[in-house]
């Protein structure tokens, strides 16, 4: 696997990849090439199970266009036969998901293990 990401770090798995944002300022051209990095991940790796973890950092960014990124990212790699889970969510990307009803729509979990877990037996 290539470590040659830019916008994230990448931590492999047994079961998926988990994926840390590798700067908290994210213009939104970096929004959209790390959505690109995901997927050429997902292909070179042939592995569609993405964790984000926010726990080393929130992405300050233009928040409708990562929202916007997110929604197409989990339609790409459920199609893939994969998708992502996110843990590790602080109040304030919570409030926002709850707001625009995504904590609806995202696999949202407390820890980065308990995301994990969700993955096995998938």
């Amino acid at each position: 696997m290539t470590d040659n990401y830019r916008h994230m770090n990448v931590e492999p798995q047994e079961n998926a990849f988990c994926v840390l944002f590798s700067r908290q300022r994210m213009t939104e051209q970096d929004v959209l090439e790390m959505g690109d990095e995901i997927i050429q991940l997902a292909r070179t790796e042939d592995c569609p199970r993405i964790v984000f973890d926010f726990a080393s950092s929130t992405p300050e960014c233009l928040f409708s266009v990562f929202l916007a990124k997110l929604v197409g990212l989990q339609k790409k790699l459920e199609e893939m036969g994969g998708g992502f889970r996110l843990c590790n969510c602080n109040e304030q990307v919570l409030g926002v998901f709850k707001a625009c009803r995504l904590d609806q729509v995202f696999s949202i979990y407390d820890s980065r293990q308990a995301a994990l877990e969700d993955w096995k037996g998938a």
